[in-house]
């Protein structure tokens, strides 16, 4: 098994999420941190109303 350096595992992984459709952020401070988590809470919680309540989404005709 080789090593890496932690930048470039960081790096790697980074890489594969982005792939997988996550958004990348940049953060500069603890404000822009908490409006991310924020954002980030207000996602989960829809997609856990949408899950209750069985709402149909479409990308063409939003909500049913």
């Amino acid at each position: 098994m080789s090593t890496q350096s932690e930048a470039i595992l960081e790096e790697n992984l980074i890489k594969q999420l982005v792939d997988l459709k996550y958004e990348r952020v940049a953060i500069k401070d603890d404000n822009e941190l908490e409006i991310e988590i924020e954002k980030n809470n207000s996602i989960k919680e829809l997609e856990e109303d949408i899950k209750k309540y069985d709402i149909k989404v479409s990308k063409e005709k939003g909500y049913q």
